[in-house]
């Protein structure tokens, strides 16, 4: 499962996106039969027909991120495996 698979699955599935909306955690896992740590918070937010979302990742230090986590933060390519779950 990748934000894409999520983002996608809200575009498609109204339900999907209400349940998304209300309860993220829950809407995911019940959706990808995933489980995440407590301490994880998600921002879910729907975007306005005259607005632009840009969310930026969390760096703990720059310096110590390899060239293949810089691609797949910045668009470059996605991550094969749930990075926060």
């Amino acid at each position: 499962m990748k934000k894409e698979d999520i983002i996608f699955k809200a575009l498609k599935d109204e339900n999907f996106r209400k349940k998304l909306l209300e309860n993220p955690a829950k809407a995911i896992a019940d959706e990808w039969d995933v489980k995440f740590n407590e301490n994880i918070k998600f921002n879910i937010i729907e975007e306005a027909e005259d607005e632009i979302l840009i969310t930026i990742p969390y760096l703990s230090s720059p310096e110590t991120l390899s060239d293949e986590t810089l691609v797949q933060i910045s668009g470059g390519e996605t991550a094969t495996t749930c990075t926060f779950c």
